[in-house]
């Protein structure tokens, strides 16, 4: 009886370790290694003129500048859901605005290398 409880029990405790290990695996595999900012237009200080360059911003008047990276995989589109546009069609909507304090902002970036993997502009 003994032998058998023993067994039961170290059982037990194995599958418990196991599930253990497994959960905190899967949580760590689970993480975003994407994050994203919503803001004003008027806050956004320089936008990307290039293939690669920089999107410059404030997440409020008094904050810190952002600064992310931008390169040839950025999408650029013109409403959540919209379909990708090209960076200078962006830029050209953009200049049409007359309130930039009227359009948001969503910029996605991935949290490991802080480069914008997509720029939203919504205007309406």
């Amino acid at each position: 009886m003994y032998t058998r409880t023993s067994n039961a029990l170290i059982t037990i405790i194995m599958l418990a370790v196991i599930l253990l290990v497994w959960t905190r695996a899967t949580h760590s595999a689970l993480e975003s290694t994407v994050q994203s900012y919503e803001l004003n237009a008027s806050l956004v200080e320089r936008w990307p003129l290039g293939d690669v360059g920089t999107i410059v911003f404030r997440k409020c008047d008094n904050c810190d500048q952002v600064i992310l990276a931008v390169d040839g995989a950025t999408r650029y589109l013109l409403k959540i859901g919209g379909s990708p546009v090209g960076r200078d069609e962006l830029l050209r909507v953009k200049s049409m605005i007359t309130d930039q304090t009227d359009a948001d902002v969503y910029i996605f970036y991935r949290t490991d290398d802080d480069t914008a993997t997509r720029v939203i502009l919504d205007a309406d």
